[in-house]
């Protein structure tokens, strides 16, 4: 788990992490801290944390080397999206994206029923007897 101090509007939250990708993060943080005292995971060449714009620019570089196109805010819902499609709550959904509303976190189900809508039709037995018979 990592704190993010200044995240999206200013807002602190704690952000959920893979076991082998948390225990490397903390490692990272670990030598780099014994190497330079800096205890912040995201920093620039001069030891200072990042701001989120540089993040930003970190993500989408990242992104063109990979020959991606991402954004920081399409991660996130790439991960909500993905989050609701394996079975994950709203409620939970909400926590982990740190909304205050459930009405902003309702946006990705949205998109995720429309995920299923598309499946349900592709897969539906009914709809398949149906094609057949015209």
């Amino acid at each position: 788990m990592a704190l993010v101090r200044k995240g999206k509007g200013d807002k602190e939250r704690r952000v959920l992490f893979a076991s082998q990708t948390t225990d490397t993060l903390h490692s990272w943080v670990k030598e780099r801290k014994a190497a330079t005292g800096v205890n912040f995971l995201f920093v620039t060449r001069y030891g200072k944390p990042i701001q989120p714009g540089g993040i930003y620019k970190a993500v989408r570089k990242a992104a063109q080397r990979a020959g991606v196109k991402a954004r920081p805010h399409v991660l996130r819902h790439t991960f909500a999206t993905n989050y609701l499609d394996r079975g994950g709550t709203l409620a939970d959904a909400q926590t982990l994206l740190g909304h205050e509303d459930i009405v902003t976190t309702m946006i990705y189900l949205s998109v995720s029923m429309e995920r299923l809508r598309q499946q349900h039709k592709q897969l539906s037995l009914l709809d398949e007897l149906l094609k057949q018979r015209d």
